[in-house]
């Protein structure tokens, strides 16, 4: 479906018609990704108490899903946003995301698998969505100021309203501040440009 319908399919007709880029287009209000049955009224998820086997069958479920993704859907890119939503449902998020990603940076197979990682999500209203670490699971992960997004490339990491960047996973914590990814400066608290 993505190939006939997705964003493939809009840079290919683009391209075809000789338009600059995606990124160029008005913005649709309204239509967004992941917006299917909006007219739900949202349940607003709470945090539900897991076991200890129910945290490890959760964090398990995780570590599929990433390495899914980094392998297949979403080739070098851990899809953080995804990620961040799903921790939000198990009632101690930091143990979670600490047990993962270390998991995954402490296995060569998937760590040397990541050039980036997705942490940032353009909503319909408002400002975007940013993706916000534990210190113990950010100092695991370092931007690469030289390296290219593995998705969107052209576009500035931007694919499917999300917004991935160049990162390393690396199996040892990284003390040094400078190199630690953050969260861009200028994506805190901004509203983003009416187009992607």
């Amino acid at each position: 479906v993505m190939s006939r319908t997705g964003p493939d399919a809009v840079k290919q007709l683009l391209e075809r018609d000789g338009a600059p880029s995606a990124i160029s287009l008005p913005r649709i209000r309204g239509v967004e990704v992941r917006s299917d049955m909006s007219w739900l009224k949202s349940t607003g998820r709470q945090p539900l108490p897991m076991s200890r086997a129910e945290t490890l069958a959760f964090a398990q479920d995780m570590v599929e899903s990433l390495a899914r993704g980094l392998f297949g859907n979403r080739p070098g890119d851990l899809h953080l946003t995804n990620f961040n939503d799903a921790l939000s449902r198990h009632p101690d998020p930091e143990l979670v995301a600490e047990s993962v990603m270390r998991f995954l940076a402490e296995r060569e197979d998937f760590r040397s698998q990541v050039s980036g990682a997705t942490i940032r999500r353009r909503e319909n209203e408002g400002p975007d969505t940013l993706v916000s670490l534990p210190p113990a699971v950010r100092n695991l992960l370092v931007h690469d100021v030289s390296g290219v997004p593995p998705l969107g490339a052209e576009t500035g990491g931007w694919f499917v309203a999300e917004q991935s960047v160049p990162a390393r996973l690396v199996s040892d914590p990284v003390a040094d501040e400078a190199s630690v990814w953050h969260a861009p400066a200028e994506a805190q608290g901004v509203q983003r440009p009416d187009t992607p």
